[in-house]
């Protein structure tokens, strides 16, 4: 009788032992479970940083796009004023070329 009860206070030793190795286990599984979803959220967190910065990167290539955009018309106008200021001042010499050349032919008569 009493080395069935020892039988028994060991099995049932080994089976507590057994217990707290798979509370173990679980516990480690559960850990491990935590750092894989703080793992896969930083990298959600990165990605959507990414997204954030690409998008960012867009807008700054679309301004640049308008600004140059811009500069070209500037340009466009400042050829053209360059133009009618030259067409202004030949017409200027022209007409002065002319007030002399009358004034020449009326000192002459």
């Amino acid at each position: 009788m009493r080395e069935r009860e020892e039988k028994t206070w060991r099995q049932e030793e080994k089976m507590r032992e057994q217990e707290e190795m798979i509370r173990e286990q679980e516990k480690k599984i559960w850990e491990q479970e935590k750092m894989m979803q703080e793992q896969e959220e930083k990298m959600w967190e990165q990605e959507e940083k990414m997204w954030e910065q690409e998008e960012k990167m867009q807008e700054q290539e679309e301004k640049m796009r308008r600004q140059e955009e811009k500069m070209r018309e500037q340009e466009v106008r400042l050829r053209e004023q360059e133009e009618k200021m030259q067409e202004q001042e030949e017409h200027l010499e022209a007409a002065i070329y002319r007030a002399h050349d009358k004034k020449a032919k009326t000192i002459n008569m």
